[in-house]
């Protein structure tokens, strides 16, 4: 009931968190600091499991936001640190994360839009 919401679980197994990706049960948590990406399984939401967390990876920063592709099989994230490049990621079964590639479109941005 959205004008209602019943809570399901606190998530505390990290101090902060920016943004969450879910589809079919699985969370794609954008963990501040340095907790990283961290993946769980929410199909009991009282006790979600653990599935993997991605921290030690070229080019880490205070990781953001992401999104999963269409196949569910590369997930595309960001670090909120000035000068880190966007990352490419590549899960098999959303458990063993392994990045792909960084880049980064431009670094000549203008001042003013």
């Amino acid at each position: 009931d959205p004008l209602s919401p019943t809570l399901l679980y606190e998530f505390t197994e990290t101090t902060e968190v920016h943004d969450v990706y879910v589809r079919d049960n699985v969370a794609f948590i954008n963990a501040a600091n340095t907790y990283g990406l961290q993946v769980y399984y929410f199909l009991n939401s009282s006790n979600p499991t653990k599935l993997s967390s991605f921290y030690d990876y070229e080019d880490f920063g205070y990781n953001h936001s992401g999104w999963l592709n269409e196949d569910g099989s590369i997930y595309v994230f960001a670090d909120e640190t000035p000068g880190k490049r966007l990352k490419l990621c590549k899960f098999n079964e959303c458990i063993s994360p392994s990045l792909i590639s960084t880049f980064c479109l431009s670094n000549n941005f203008p001042d003013k839009l």
